[in-house]
């Protein structure tokens, strides 16, 4: 069986960069619960936003909870 090797590389790249983003992320919401229990509510909100708008669950949710409580 032939293997398109472009739509293989294209794979695996794809693969990697949500491998690596889902790191990131997992950092920057450790990062974000920090600055929230310390009362660094502005850079919070400057962590979780981009999440949020890149689709990631946890970074709306308690972006839309920072935003119900005030």
């Amino acid at each position: 069986m032939k293997v398109n090797m472009k739509k293989l590389i294209t794979v695996l790249l794809t693969s990697m960069l949500l491998i690596t983003s889902s790191a990131y992320a997992t950092d920057s919401l450790k990062d974000a619960a920090k600055l929230y229990e310390s009362g660094d509510y502005i850079e919070t909100i400057a962590l979780l936003k981009p999440l949020a708008i890149n689709g990631n669950a946890q970074a709306q949710y308690n972006l839309g909870a920072m935003y119900d409580n005030g």
